[in-house]
C-alpha cells in the first residue's frame, strides 16, 4: 500500500466530504515527536494533499520543533489525549517508545481516528491483540510500519526458503549492521528528567499508564532528551509480568479476562 492510499482512506466516511471534497486535504496528527517521529512525519507530508495539523509529546521542546516544522495552524499538545479531541485529525501516525504504542493505537481507534503506527507493533502479543479488536471494532485502519515487509528482496528470501531450495532450514541468525558506534546509546548515570518534561503528569494519567513508577515517560508519548536522560528514582519496583498484566487488563475488552 502506497502512503497516498493509506491517507486517502484513512479519512472517515463521515469527514470525507469535509476534507476531500472540499480541499482535497488530510490532516495527520503527530504522538511522539523525537527524531523518528518528525522523520517519519516528513516523509508523510510529501504525499500530495497530506497536512499536519496536531503534534504531541511530553518533552516540550521536541513538541516546539515539530510545531514549528508543522506550520503555524498546527495545535502542539503535551498529552496525546487531548490531540485526539481534536475534530479535524483524520489520522495519526504514532511514533513514541515501543511500550507506548498499543494505548494511543487504541484511543485512537476509539475516537474515529485511523493509524500509522512504527515497528514495533506492540509490547506483548495480548497489545497486538487488542490493537486488531480496536480496528475491527471501531472499523479503523490500522498500519504497523515494518520497514521492507513487502519490498521485492524480502518476497524473494521467503520464496526461496519457501521453495525448499536451501534443504530444511534449522537454524537462523538475525543481525544488524546499523550501530552507534562505539558505545551504542550509552548508559548515563541517573539524573533528574530535563527541563521541558512532563514526566510528572502521572496522577493524571495512573489509569492508563502501561508501567509501575517511572518518572521519565511516565504520561506515556515520549523519553525525555531523546531517550538519553532517565530519573531512576522509582517508588515501586518495575516488574515486566505486572506491567503486562496492566497492560492487558486495561486493553481488553469490557467482561474479558487477561
Amino acid at each position: 500500500m502506497q502512503r497516498r492510499q493509506f491517507l486517502t482512506s484513512s479519512v472517515s466516511a463521515a469527514s470525507a466530504g469535509r476534507i476531500l471534497g472540499a480541499n482535497d486535504r488530510v490532516v495527520m496528527g503527530l504522538i511522539g515527536c523525537g527524531g523518528r517521529g518528525r522523520y517519519v512525519a516528513r516523509c508523510i507530508r510529501e504525499a500530495p494533499g497530506v497536512e499536519f495539523g496536531a503534534v504531541c509529546d511530553v518533552y516540550q521542546p521536541n513538541a516546539a520543533k515539530a510545531r514549528e516544522w508543522a506550520g503555524p495552524r498546527a495545535q502542539a499538545y503535551g498529552d496525546f489525549r487531548r490531540l485526539l479531541e481534536q475534530k479535524d485529525v483524520d489520522a495519526v501516525l504514532v511514533a513514541t517508545p515501543d511500550h507506548w504504542h498499543a494505548i494511543p493505537t487504541v484511543l485512537a481507534c476509539q475516537a474515529g481516528k485511523d493509524v500509522y503506527v512504527e515497528k514495533p507493533l506492540a509490547h506483548n502479543v495480548r497489545e497486538g491483540r487488542a490493537m486488531i479488536q480496536a480496528a475491527r471494532r471501531y472499523k479503523r485502519i490500522v498500519v504497523a510500519g515494518t520497514q521492507h515487509r513487502s519490498s521485492p528482496h524480502f518476497a524473494e528470501a521467503a520464496r526461496i526458503v519457501q521453495s525448499g531450495e536451501l534443504g530444511e532450514v534449522r537454524y537462523v541468525r538475525v543481525w544488524n549492521y546499523v550501530n552507534q558506534y562505539p558505545n551504542g546509546i550509552g548508559n548515563p548515570p541517573d539524573s533528574e528528567p530535563p527541563e521541558g518534561s512532563t514526566w510528572d503528569r502521572r496522577p493524571k494519567c495512573r489509569s492508563i499508564a502501561p508501567a509501575s513508577w517511572r518518572p521519565t515517560g511516565c504520561s506515556g508519548i515520549t523519553r525525555a532528551a531523546g531517550s538519553r536522560t532517565t530519573a531512576r528514582t522509582a517508588s515501586r519496583p518495575c516488574t515486566r509480568s505486572w506491567a503486562s498484566r496492566r497492560r492487558a487488563r486495561w486493553l481488553l475488552p469490557a467482561g474479558a479476562s487477561a
